[in-house]
């Protein structure tokens, strides 16, 4: 179900000082210098000391045609904001020596020291029309010379900065959408920075997707039982209209993610309340300390089998909201297999065990849930629609979504308003969804959707408008094998009236929708 990689920086970076002096490297390239070469350690022959011939740019065209060849696009983490420079303290590599004044945002009233919105020393003057075009260059030679698909940008509101605030109309984006080569691409931003009024989630330009920040931080605190309530879940869960439908974004422009390479993995967000981050020499100062995770009742690794049993729960939960949320999922690699950086929610500089994939450790019932997940969205447009829910009827179908408390009864302004009801469960229909290309109607099952992220277990009760239907069930996160989806496998078992749901599980419902009757034929 994987149709796109998303790689971490690849453009030659160094490595930091600090880091090199303690013994460290850079492992997620976030300290760009050159903008057009691939970075020279990535290259396989490099790792077997044939490097030096610059073979590294033919290593990455054949990673991106091998991608292809198997319907995966590659998307770029591109580092346009700042460069390896550093501040006034920092080496002079490159743009320094040429030009300090003009690629570099520098302090009006005393011009050795640079303006940081990044929080690495210096920010690109994006102001500067001769940094435009280094970068629009750089973006064109990607994609026209390696062959990739799209760019995720990172703190792309220090790219959007006029003087000092963030402005969606800035010269870089005018430029980005104009481009005849770059503008039909797959943009993503990264919607923040670290300046006053850098978190811009949900005002960049309709072109744009974002990584929703909102998304992630609302499913940690519901599954992790914080205060965030299930009105703000609803929101997330059916692609964030609330941010993006006025502005005429689609449910697409919301890039889905509970973990990224920034924080814990997924499982660590289960297994850890505190960040784990002594091996990067730092005291632990560094990484983030409010992770909106919860260790479900013991710090780390434990023996405790009900501790790893809910844990095991909790990863399935996650995912399973991830993947059948309107929008697009990004999952972080590792996370479909269990894989843990013990604790540590900064491993940039870990190029060791704590970073690299141990696949003999590997969580192969997770995996399996993984690829079930995966394949569920993929076979059902249901969970993935071009344009938002509209709760109503339309063009004649059945309602596209309802909500429903756990009796059976719709929701209602008092339900919405509890901060203590931690259960719901959606209708989301599958009748006359949208039109295809060519015109035709799609269509597909109907599903119900049962979410307990409360501490009880709680008994739903099937709406009395749907007591009627058959219902089976695709999915339940609190089995701990997964049911064969294969052909032949075993048949799926059905519910009728009430469903027991323990604590802090979900359950897919689904009603198979009859096929239409062709006109004229016997009925």
């Amino acid at each position: 179900g994987v149709t796109a990689v998303e790689l971490q920086p690849v453009h030659e970076f160094v490595h930091d000082a600090h880091l090199v002096e303690r013994g460290l490297r850079n492992y997620w390239g976030y300290n760009s210098i050159g903008f057009f070469a691939p970075h020279h350690e990535y290259s396989h022959r490099h790792q077997q000391g044939q490097g030096g011939q610059g073979q590294q740019v033919q290593d990455f065209k054949q990673m991106v045609k091998t991608l292809h060849e198997a319907g995966i696009e590659v998307i770029l983490d591109v580092v346009y904001n700042h460069t390896a420079e550093g501040n006034h303290l920092g080496p002079t590599l490159s743009f320094k020596g040429i030009d300090n004044a003009a690629y570099y945002r520098l302090m009006g009233d005393d011009r050795q020291y640079y303006m940081d919105y990044t929080g690495t020393g210096n920010t690109l003057n994006m102001q500067n029309p001769f940094v435009l075009q280094l970068v629009m260059d750089s973006l064109r030679y990607w994609v026209t010379e390696m062959h990739v698909d799209g760019f995720r940008f990172d703190l792309a509101s220090a790219l959007a900065r006029s003087l000092h605030e963030v402005d969606r109309l800035s010269a870089f984006f005018d430029l980005v959408q104009q481009d005849p080569v770059v503008g039909r691409l797959k943009l993503i931003a990264e919607p923040w920075d670290v300046g006053e009024g850098g978190y811009q989630v949900g005002n960049f330009p309709p072109q744009w997707a974002e990584w929703n920040g909102r998304y992630r931080d609302c499913v940690r605190e519901v599954w992790a039982g914080g205060d965030e309530g299930i009105g703000e879940f609803a929101y997330r869960i059916t692609g964030s209209s609330d941010l993006y439908e006025a502005a005429s974004r689609r449910p697409h422009s919301s890039i889905n993610f509970v973990t990224a390479h920034d924080g814990f993995t997924l499982r660590d967000l289960v297994s850890y309340h505190e960040k784990r981050n002594e091996a990067n020499g730092e005291d632990n100062r560094d990484g983030e300390s409010h992770n909106r995770g919860w260790n479900c009742g013991a710090e780390g690794p434990t023996d405790d089998p009900e501790v790893n049993a809910l844990r095991s729960r909790q990863q399935r939960n996650l995912l399973t909201t991830l993947l059948l949320s309107q929008g697009v999922p990004m999952l972080l690699g590792g996370d479909e297999m269990g894989r843990t950086q013990q604790g540590n929610n900064n491993a940039y500089c870990q190029d060791d065990e704590l970073s690299w994939y141990d696949w003999d450790a590997a969580d192969t019932g997770l995996l399996a849930f993984t690829r079930r997940l995966t394949g569920l969205r993929r076979a059902h447009p249901t969970f993935h629609r071009r344009q938002f829910f509209q709760g109503r009827n339309v063009r004649g179908a059945e309602t596209d979504l309802a909500w429903f408390t756990t009796a059976g009864d719709e929701m209602h302004d008092d339900d919405w308003a509890d901060p203590q009801r931690k259960q719901v469960a959606v209708f989301l229909g599958g009748d006359n969804i949208e039109t295809g290309q060519r015109g035709e109607q799609i269509s597909d099952d109907d599903f119900l959707w049962l979410v307990n992220a409360g501490h009880d277990p709680v008994t739903f009760s099937i709406p009395i408008r749907f007591g009627e239907r058959r219902w089976e069930v695709a999915l339940d996160t609190a089995a701990d094998v997964v049911e064969p989806v294969e052909p032949g496998g075993a048949p799926a078992s059905t519910v009728d009236h009430d469903v027991e749901l323990p604590a802090h599980a979900q359950m897919l419902l689904r009603s198979a929708r009859p096929e239409p009757v062709p006109p004229g034929a016997p009925t």
